[in-house]
């Protein structure tokens, strides 16, 4: 918990700052959203590009993931974008965009802490 709060934290400060660190796919993975993750997706383009996401529509409801938040390993990308999608999809009415971006800075920060019994590579273990 201590180092997703830390994560967190960092992100946040990044994203107020305007300077989220991002990373760009080699090769872009695409999705495919359903209806409810579509509408979900469109009305929270903005933030997704603020907090380090650079997305694109391909065709109807798939989605290209061009570039992702530093933080985040880009195997977690796209089921972060699912949960993501499908939370906001829930809670949509009643959130700011404010809102909708601290749920994504928590959630960037809560699928790139260390968790218990997780393999580390050397550099996670000195950095």
């Amino acid at each position: 918990m201590a180092h997703e709060r830390i994560l967190f934290e960092q992100h946040w400060r990044a994203l107020r700052s305007k300077k989220v660190a991002v990373q760009q796919l080699l090769i872009p993975e695409t999705l495919d959203l359903t209806p409810a993750q579509a509408s979900a997706f469109d009305q929270v383009v903005p933030e997704l590009e603020e907090n380090g996401f650079e997305t694109s529509r391909l065709s109807g409801r798939t989605i290209a993931i061009k570039a992702l938040p530093a933080i985040l390993s880009p195997g977690l990308a796209q089921s972060l974008l699912i949960d993501l999608l499908d939370a906001i999809e829930d809670d949509r009415r009643g959130l700011s965009m404010d809102e909708i971006s601290s749920e994504i800075a928590a959630s960037l920060a809560c699928r790139a802490a260390i968790k218990i019994n997780m393999p580390l590579a050397q550099e996670r273990c000195t950095g």
